[in-house]
Order: C-alpha cells, then structure tokens, then sequence
C-alpha cells in the first residue's frame, strides 16, 4: 500500500508533491495525482482568491473565518458554500434559513432572471458585446470621475454585459459583480479570460462581504426588486470604505407624467395576474399582451418621436423604443414576472440615501426613473 502522506505539502492557494517515492506496487500514481489537482483546482483560482480577500460569511456575518474544504469553503459557524466555475455561491446556504415569504420572492427571482432572463448569456461570444450598456447612464447623468474607482462591487450584475465591458476598459481595476442568478457560475467561466473580473453569487440584502472593503458601488435596477431596498442601501454603504461612492438607478412612481402613471396602474393590476402564474406560462402571456402594448404605447411613441415638436412627448410614453414583439418582451417579463416591484418618488429615492448614512448626494430624475450618486463619509455633515 503507498503511502504518500510524508511527501505531500498543501497550501492554501495549491497542492505541491515534493519527493515522491515510486513504489513498484503503484501504477495508480499519476492518477492519484491528477486526482488531487482536480480537488484543488479552486485553490489555484486567483477569481477566487481574489473574492475571498473581501469575503465575509453571509450567516454568522464572521470576518476571516472561511477555510478551504475540498470543493467548498467552510465557516467557522459550520456553514457550507460551494466553489462552482470561477466563483463562490454564497445563495444556496441562506436560502433555506429565509422566511417563507422571503424565499418566494427570492426564488421567484431566481427563477425570472438567473434561469430565464440571463440564462443565455453565457454563450455570448466577445464580438456580440456592445459598447456601452446600461451602466453608461451613471456617466452621462451623473458625470462623476469617481464611479469607477479603486475597487469596483457591480451588485445585479445580471448577464454580465456591464461587467465585461468595465473590465476591457478599466484592466487596472479590480472589478467585481455580484448577482444572486444561477447562471453566475457560468459567466464566471466565459469571462475567466479577464483577469481583474470577478463574480460573485450573493444577495443584496445580505452582501457576503466585508466591512470597508470596496470603493464604488454601482447598481442599475436591483434594490426595487427585493423585498426591502433600504436593508440594500444599508448594505451598501457597510461595504464601502470611507470616501467610497454608491450610484444606483431606481423606478420612479412617474407622478408627474399621466401616461406612464397609467401604465403602472395597467402594470399593478397585470401583477395580480402574472404573480400566480408560473415564469413559462407568464413569458407566454407577454408574448400574448405584446402586440396590444405595442399598439396602445409603443408605436404612437415612434410616430411622435419623428416630429421634433413633440419628441419628448413621445419620449415620455412607456417603453416608447419597442417597434416589434421582440423588441419589448424581456421588459415585460422584467417587470410583469418579477415578484415586486418597488417604486419613489424623488424625495422617496434621496431618503433612501440618508437613511442609510451617505451624504453629497446628488439624484437626476429621467423619464425612465431615478439616478442616485452618494458619498460614505466618516462623519456626516449636517443637513
């Protein structure tokens, strides 16, 4: 029998076998090796060493207290999280511990985003990316030098578009992007090629990482669809280090425009409908209503907007871009299939900020919705 346990050296990022002695008897060795390397072949990840530089156990809320357990980090509270691809699911152990009513939501979104809406992203191939994508708005709103700053945390990383495109244009930065999808594991492999990107499979409700320990904070549409956006707020401004920047982008209750005020009525009342429904049958449904709100919304949108004196009237009509079916389906699903769907006012969306702690803050309000920039301060100045 051969006994290697003399001359095996483990470390935490790798296996080193030094000073293997053959034994004629073994002409398994090099299966017995190889074996080994496909235990720890996280442990040579840098993706994931990377994550675990900022990682906190999301159930004790333990700093440092995340070791290696063959294919899966262990607590020091005895919680389990799994290595898959590139990255760490920091999902699946809290899921069981949620309330029932925390779970729907949560699986709920799990199943309208993470395996339907962004399922497919992880066959994308490099050229079929765009230029720029939704995070661009904070730039042309907000116009901050800071948005992209030190560390970056993407929370709602979504198909990873956003992501990839910061990381070709900032290589010296590290980025990471966080989502609560299944299909996080997946992009974490099709974009493993960029060595200062790095996913992360967490719930922004419970943020698997440590105090003061990012820079800037970006999110495009997330925090309205959990159960509680402030809990979201307050775990943003925990993670951020001082002097760190949050940008987000939020519904708006469009009090001050008729038509769209309409369609969140019309969406409200849909919602009673599509909630019950399962995510197949209800993308069926969209598919369904697709042409009637093309018909009532979107097309006298398109015949306005080519009349300069009423552009921004046709600007102001919901989903005022669609021209066919497919051009609208995945905001329908986005918004009819989703388990909540918060929305503010403009002095509701800046109290979200304060609340939290931050200050400088800063909101522009579109048609679409609001645009929030704040600041982490050690101390906050006075109002």
């Amino acid at each position: 029998m051969l006994d290697v346990t003399p001359f095996i050296e483990l470390n935490m990022f790798g296996l080193n076998v030094t000073n293997l002695k053959r034994d004629s008897e073994s002409k398994n060795m090099s299966k017995i090796i190889d074996n080994w390397g496909k235990l720890d072949t996280h442990r040579e990840n840098h993706h994931v060493k990377s994550i675990l530089k900022i990682a906190r156990c999301p159930i004790c809320k333990g700093k440092q207290s995340l070791n290696y357990l063959n294919s899966s980090l262990e607590c020091k509270c005895g919680s389990k999280f799994y290595l898959k691809g590139n990255t760490i699911d920091f999902v699946s152990e809290v899921q069981e511990r949620l309330s029932d009513n925390r779970k729907y939501i949560q699986n709920r979104s799990l199943a309208n985003w993470g395996r339907s809406l962004h399922a497919g992203a992880k066959n994308e191939k490099l050229n079929n990316f765009p230029d720029r994508w939704h995070n661009y708005h904070f730039i042309e709103y907000l116009d901050k030098k800071d948005i992209y700053s030190g560390d970056i945390l993407e929370i709602g990383c979504g198909e990873g578009i956003d992501a990839r495109i910061a990381a070709s244009k900032f290589p010296n930065r590290t980025y990471y992007a966080l989502d609560i999808g299944e299909n996080i594991s997946d992009l974490s492999v099709r974009d493993e090629e960029f060595d200062n990107l790095h996913y992360i499979r967490g719930n922004s409700l419970n943020l698997p990482i440590n105090d003061s320990s990012i820079d800037s904070i970006i999110s495009f549409g997330v925090f309205h669809h959990t159960c509680d956006p402030q809990k979201c707020m307050i775990e943003a401004f925990r993670i951020l280090r001082e002097n760190g920047s949050l940008c987000i982008y939020l519904y708006k209750n469009h009090e001050d425009n008729i038509l769209k005020y309409l369609g969140v009525q019309f969406e409200k009342a849909i919602m009673q409908v599509t909630s019950k429904m399962s995510i197949s049958t209800g993308r069926r449904f969209c598919w369904f209503i697709s042409p009637i709100i093309l018909l009532l919304f979107s097309w006298p949108a398109q015949v306005l907007k080519k009349i300069k004196r009423f552009n921004e009237i046709g600007r102001s009509f919901p989903l005022h871009w669609g021209t066919t079916p497919t051009s609208i389906i995945n905001d329908l699903q986005d918004r009819l299939l989703a388990s909540i769907n918060f929305r503010f006012s403009k002095e509701e969306f800046k109290g979200l900020f304060f609340k939290a702690g931050f200050s400088d803050v800063e909101i522009v309000t579109t048609t679409s919705g609001h645009y929030g920039y704040g600041k982490k301060h050690r101390f906050r100045p006075l109002m």
